[in-house]
């Protein structure tokens, strides 16, 4: 097969047909790209491509020459995918923006301005609901980046580098610090998270939620939801200390395998006072001396609360 380079025109997304390699001048049908078969309107705007001529050459035999569009054929068969990534940047939200400024990397202080920029986005389309839940594209958001903003604010500088692989990878995280240099890597983590789950839910659902149910995570669905079904009732702080203590030997153990150096989770402050967290300190640490984690930082996830744990 042999390329005949033409003249660059403009032709409209939809006409845009995938290439499709073939070998010995066999013929190449042209098939349509499915994804801008649902384009709206706007999506519908020319775009400059190569339009090219397709000669077929078999020994022994003569073909006509046939005139066919092949998007930037310099590389003919990286044309799906550039072509792709422009129709993505066409259909791109706020939300997938900031998700590619994280999976390439930023300073911290442009992910911080990111970040807080994103949250209109969030409540004017009606995804609050979900952004408090962490389900479906909001996941990653709630379940790893918001626990890392009070962790960022004490323990990075502005001109520090931030990339998040978000692909559930070894770490969460990776920070290349500048002073002194160091590259750390990340786990976050939630401790009781079932408990969140379900009060939240009910938040969601209600307008009002309430804020410790003193269930841990290897309760069975069967206690939540029982416990979701009562009045609501008060709690002791000796209550709160117990769970908080057993909800923590879990976490400790499901991250038994992690090979980050910095583990941060994300904990129910607001149930007991700041000074009673601080009586608990050791005997929530206790279950990480063993770990390889060599930092574990603790953080509310509706304030900017963070303080060092091991």
């Amino acid at each position: 097969m042999l390329l005949e380079p033409t003249v660059r025109g403009v032709m409209p997304m939809s006409s845009i047909t995938r290439w499709v390699g073939g070998e010995g001048g066999r013929r190449t049908p042209k098939l349509p790209l499915s994804p801008f078969q649902t384009l709206n309107a706007a999506a519908h705007a020319p775009i400059e491509i190569c339009c090219t001529r397709l000669l077929y050459r078999r020994p022994s035999r003569s073909y006509a020459p046939r005139d066919k569009a092949v998007p930037f054929a310099n590389s003919a068969p990286t044309a799906y995918t550039t072509t792709w990534r422009r129709f993505r940047e066409l259909t791109m939200d706020e939300l997938d923006r900031f998700y590619c400024l994280l999976k390439t990397g930023t300073s911290v202080g442009e992910f911080l301005r990111s970040y807080e920029a994103l949250f209109p986005f969030i409540h004017s389309n009606g995804l609050t609901p979900k952004y408090r839940l962490g389900k479906d594209r909001l996941k990653k958001l709630r379940d790893e980046v918001t626990l890392a903003v009070p962790f960022i604010r004490q323990h990075a500088a502005a001109n520090d580098t931030i990339q998040f692989p978000l692909d559930s990878s070894e770490h969460d995280c990776n920070f290349w610090h500048r002073e002194p240099a160091r590259h750390r890597t990340v786990q976050f983590t939630v401790v009781q998270g079932q408990e969140r789950f379900y009060v939240t839910t009910e938040l969601n659902d209600t307008g009002c939620g309430r804020g410790f149910l003193g269930l841990t995570d290897d309760n069975p669905r069967r206690d939540f939801k029982k416990q979701m079904g009562q009045e609501r009732e008060m709690y002791s702080t000796e209550q709160a200390r117990t769970t908080l203590i057993h909800a923590f030997r879990l976490c400790a153990e499901k991250k038994r395998d992690s090979q980050s150096n910095t583990l941060v989770i994300g904990a129910p402050l607001n149930v007991i006072p700041l000074s009673r967290w601080m009586e608990l300190q050791p005997e929530l640490a206790e279950p990480f001396r063993g770990l390889r984690f060599c930092e574990v930082y603790v953080v509310s996830d509706d304030d900017e609360f963070c303080w060092q744990l091991k």
